[in-house]
């Protein structure tokens, strides 16, 4: 967190915000596998074994997938600025 911020102050708010809207566009940017695997694991909450089947791979396979495509979002993310997920 910033230093000095509250953890709701109004800057705080702000900055969660706008990491989300650039995290999600750059979800959109991602290929449209890796998009898929992303989408499934965090929107539809499913597990690596439940992507796999959706996707006819292997529950490694689909794990494979999952980290390179975050290794594509980290990459991406720091290319514009914004901070390790674990902040703010």
């Amino acid at each position: 967190m910033c230093a000095g911020m509250n953890e709701n102050s109004p800057q705080i708010s702000f900055l969660r915000r706008e990491r989300a809207k650039i995290i999600g566009e750059e979800v959109k940017r991602l290929p449209e596998r890796y998009r898929t695997v992303v989408q499934l694991r965090y929107s539809g909450e499913m597990t690596l074994r439940q992507i796999g089947a959706a996707l006819s791979v292997n529950e490694s396979r689909a794990c494979q997938i999952h980290h390179s495509a975050l290794n594509l979002l980290k990459r991406a993310l720091r290319n514009r600025g914004v901070r390790e997920l674990s902040h703010l």
